[in-house]
């Protein structure tokens, strides 16, 4: 007799055991729309003239151009400009320049720690239209007579 209460008692915990034991939890399905990245085409792309004037110099003082209406590319570093005439645009990607422009009407700055001036523009609104995509550039309307970063 004492078998057969042993094997009922180890059935009843075997049973108990694998009542306890938790059930997986079924799967909730949730339909999700796939993520979709809505790419615009860039308005921003600035085409450099062909005829374009570059200056690739670096750590040269008191350069002289005139402008003559054509835009000018400065690659340069450390350079210390001065343009007369009406620049209808100017690219800069070189850094630390020195440039004072007599008449201005675009300006793209890539480069970095660039100090502009200008006197005027043919623009309806007298102010240049600015690009500054690099980092602390200073582009300004000439102050009184300063011609030179370190006048202002």
């Amino acid at each position: 007799m004492q078998k057969i209460i042993l094997t009922a008692l180890s059935i009843a915990i075997t049973v108990f055991s694998f009542s306890q034991t938790p059930k997986p939890k079924s799967k909730t399905t949730v339909k999700t729309k796939p993520k979709t990245t809505v790419v615009k085409p860039s308005t921003t792309t600035t085409v450099i003239p062909a005829d374009a004037v570059h200056i690739f110099d670096s750590n040269k003082n008191d350069v002289e151009l005139i402008a003559n209406t054509k835009a000018i590319v400065i690659e340069g570093n450390n350079n210390q400009i001065n343009i007369t005439g009406n620049c209808k645009q100017i690219f800069i990607t070189g850094k630390s320049n020195d440039i004072t422009i007599e008449s201005l009407d675009f300006i793209e700055i890539t480069g970095e720690a660039n100090f502009v001036s200008w006197e005027k523009s043919s623009n309806a609104s007298g102010k240049p239209i600015v690009k500054d995509k690099g980092g602390y550039n200073n582009v300004g309307k000439k102050s009184g007579n300063s011609m030179k970063k370190n006048d202002n």
